[in-house]
C-alpha cells in the first residue's frame, strides 16, 4: 500500500474511523448498563435539625412527652402561717378558734363517774378559808337560785335565748356602753382580773342583769395565749389550782355561776374537769361552758354531776360585722326553735353591743324571749 495514493486509501481510512467508533460506543454501553450495580457513594451523617418554636396560636401535634406544667409542683397557699402570731387578746377573739356554726359533739368516752361523790354534799364540805365570793352554804340557799333574775315564767313555752357578754370589767368604756345600750336579761360575765369588781357586779345586778364570772383556764396554745396569773393548768397540781380556783371565786360575790376564759386544753381533760366542777357544786354555782373547743367535757360532766349548766351554741361576734352578727343572731333564733333554748357568746365591741341592742327588740314579733342564763339552765342538749 506504500504506492497508494490517497484516493485509493480513503475508503480503507473511513471504514477504519467508523470501526473505532462503534467500538467505543459498545464500551460505554457495557459500563452503564442496568444489570451492573453502582457502588453508594459515602454520605456525611445528617445532624438533627433545631427546634423551631411554632408560632402563636399554632396547634402542635401531640408529643410522647407532655410540656412541663406552669405551675410550680407542691406550692401551698395555706401554709407558713404562724397561729400564734396573731394570737388575740382576751377581748378580741375567744380562743383558739371560735365555732361559728353548730357547735360540734363531744369526743365520746367512757361515762365518768359521778361528781357528787367526789365533792360530797354541801352540808358535809367546810366553808373555804377565802374572803367575799360564792362559798358552800349548808341552808342550800345556792347562788344560782339568789343571785338570779326570774324574768319569765316557768309555764311560758317561747323559744328563750340567753346572750352572754364576756370580757366586761376590763375596758371602762366598753363596760359602761353594755350597761347603758343592753336590756336588762342580757348576762354579763365579768374577768377576775377587773378593778373595782364587787362594785361592778353591784352595779350589774342593779341594773337587773345576771352576773356570771369567768375562770380562766388553760388553752392550748399557753402560754402564747395567756389568760393569767391565776390560770387552771393542767401540768399544776390539785393543791395549786385549788389556790387559784379560791383566788377566782373570792374576788366578788352575787354571780349566778362561772365559765371558762379560754381553756380549750383544760375543758376537754375529764380528770382536769372534775377537778373544777367539784368546785363549782360546792359553792352551789351554774357553769356555762363556753366551747372554746369542740372536745370540752363541761357540759356533760357537769350534767352528769347534777350542776346547772348551760352551753354555748355561737360565738356571735368572730367577725365583727353588722351582717355577720347578725347572721348569728338569725342562726340562734333557729337553733331555739328547734330546742326550745340557745344561748350565745358575745364581746363588749362597740358593734356587737349595738347589734344585739336592735336584735332583742324584734324578738316579741317573733314570738320568743330574750332571757337571763339561768333560764335556759339544763334546757338545751347535750352532744
Amino acid at each position: 500500500m506504500a504506492g497508494w495514493s490517497w484516493v485509493e486509501r480513503g475508503p480503507y481510512v473511513a471504514l477504519a474511523g467508523f470501526l473505532l467508533m462503534v467500538g467505543a460506543a459498545v464500551a460505554w454501553l457495557v459500563v452503564e448498563s442496568p444489570g451492573q450495580e453502582a457502588v453508594p457513594e459515602a454520605k456525611a451523617p445528617i445532624a438533627p435539625a433545631a427546634s423551631v418554636p411554632l408560632p402563636a396560636g399554632t396547634v402542635a401535634e401531640a408529643s410522647l412527652d407532655p410540656p412541663p406544667s406552669t405551675l410550680e409542683i407542691g406550692t401551698d397557699d395555706q401554709t407558713g402561717a404562724d397561729e400564734d402570731a396573731s394570737a388575740p387578746n382576751d377581748l378580741d377573739a375567744p380562743d383558739p378558734a371560735p365555732l361559728q356554726n353548730e357547735i360540734a359533739p363531744d369526743r365520746p368516752e367512757d361515762p365518768p363517774p359521778a361528781l357528787a361523790d367526789a365533792a360530797g354534799s354541801q352540808s358535809d364540805r367546810e366553808p373555804e378559808a377565802t374572803t367575799g365570793g360564792s362559798q358552800p352554804d349548808p341552808t342550800d340557799s345556792r347562788p344560782f337560785r339568789r343571785f338570779a333574775v326570774n324574768s319569765v315564767s316557768e309555764s311560758d313555752e317561747r323559744p328563750r335565748i340567753a346572750i352572754v357578754i364576756h370580757g366586761l370589767g376590763l375596758s371602762k368604756k366598753r363596760t359602761d356602753n353594755a350597761f347603758a345600750s343592753l336590756p336588762s336579761a342580757v348576762t354579763f360575765a365579768f374577768s377576775p382580773y377587773a378593778e373595782d369588781l364587787p362594785s361592778q357586779v353591784a352595779d350589774a345586778r342593779a341594773n337587773g342583769h345576771e352576773v356570771v364570772l369567768m375562770v380562766p383556764m388553760e388553752p392550748v396554745r399557753y402560754p402564747a395565749n395567756d389568760p393569767g396569773p391565776h390560770t387552771l393548768l393542767v401540768s399544776n397540781s390539785e393543791a395549786e389550782n385549788l389556790r387559784r380556783i379560791e383566788w377566782v371565786f373570792g374576788r366578788t360575790d352575787g354571780y349566778v355561776g362561772v365559765m371558762n376564759d379560754m381553756g380549750s386544753r383544760f375543758t376537754a381533760i375529764s380528770e382536769t374537769m372534775r377537778f373544777a366542777l367539784r368546785e363549782v357544786k360546792a359553792r352551789g354555782l351554774m357553769y356555762l361552758d363556753a366551747r372554746s373547743t369542740a372536745q370540752s367535757k363541761g357540759a356533760q360532766l357537769a350534767r352528769e354531776a347534777n350542776i346547772p349548766w348551760a352551753l354555748n351554741n355561737r360565738y356571735i361576734d368572730t367577725e365583727p360585722t353588722p351582717d355577720e352578727i347578725d347572721r348569728m343572731l338569725r342562726d340562734l333564733e333557729n337553733t331555739a326553735r328547734t330546742f326550745g333554748a340557745a344561748v350565745g357568746l358575745g364581746r363588749p365591741l362597740p358593734i356587737t353591743i349595738a347589734r344585739v341592742e336592735a336584735w332583742a327588740k324584734t324578738l316579741e314579733a317573733k314570738d320568743m324571749v330574750l332571757v337571763p342564763l339561768t333560764a335556759v339552765a339544763e334546757r338545751q342538749p347535750v352532744r
